[in-house]
């Protein structure tokens, strides 16, 4: 699911509190997806800094064949899922900051660690699986891993759109740390924004 704001400052007190060229290992219990989004917290506080370069990987276009109108439009619907155009992704955001921009980054930093996982594919992917289960049992749990998932993928565009908007990188000095805007508070000022990341589902 995703992870309580607090958790993310954590990991930003921990980059800040350590070398720039430290290097930082993040493993959970089945080393996917809370690995994968330590690593795009990591990448996403590192790109803000300008610490790193993220490449951009452009998706290989297939060649379009004589598809029917209706092939067209499944064809379509799917490649926005897909790119994360889900309708709770859409509402979060119309009230970020730069929010547009803030999926880009993130878009960005989740494609360059897919040999992990992709978060944003992995939504999809999870999805898909749910409809073909056979059993009550197996589709209400996977609907709750693609909700989770969802969730996680809308906190780390709501991330993305702190560092560019209002993150400020401080040193170790106490007081200035204390009064610089954390994520978390920066969150609870939003609360629209807060709710959309807790409450997304595919039914929104």
């Amino acid at each position: 699911q995703a992870p309580p704001a607090l958790i993310v400052d954590t990991f930003i007190n921990l980059f800040e509190s350590n070398p720039t060229d430290s290097i930082f290992i993040f493993n959970c219990q089945m080393g996917r997806g809370r690995t994968t989004t330590g690593m795009v917290i990591y990448a996403l506080w590192k790109r803000k800094c300008d610490l790193c370069q993220i490449p951009v990987i452009n998706s290989p276009q297939k060649k379009k064949k004589g598809n029917t109108d209706n092939e067209s439009e499944e064809k379509s619907n799917i490649e926005a899922l897909i790119n994360g155009e889900y309708d709770a992704v859409l509402s979060i955001l119309r009230i970020l900051p730069k929010g547009k921009q803030a999926k880009k980054w993130c878009d960005d930093v989740l494609d360059v660690l897919s040999h992990m996982q992709n978060l944003r594919k992995a939504i999809y992917q999870m999805q898909l699986r749910g409809s073909k289960a056979v059993s009550d049992k197996s589709k209400k749990h996977l609907a709750h891993r693609t909700k989770n998932y969802l969730q996680r993928y809308c906190l780390l565009i709501a991330f993305a759109s702190y560092l560019l908007n209002d993150y400020k990188m401080v040193s170790n000095d106490k007081e200035q740390k204390e009064k610089r805007l954390t994520f978390g508070d920066w969150l609870g000022e939003r609360a629209a924004v807060k709710n959309c990341i807790y409450t997304a589902s595919l039914d929104d």
